[in-house]
């Protein structure tokens, strides 16, 4: 049996790398890392705006 790709699962992989990216790019400490997790696109516009 062929395992079909999700759609779900490309959306996850995303995030996390949009997630890693905005850790590395804005140098986000510990918690506002891990707070990031979730909000990662704002902290992202936040960091390009200012």
């Amino acid at each position: 049996m062929a395992s079909k790709s999700k759609g779900g699962e490309c959306i996850g992989s995303l995030w996390f790398i949009g997630w890693l990216f905005s850790l590395g790019y804005l140098q986000l400490g510990f918690w506002k890392g891990l707070f990031a997790i979730l909000l990662w696109p704002y902290f992202l516009g936040v960091g390009l705006a200012g």
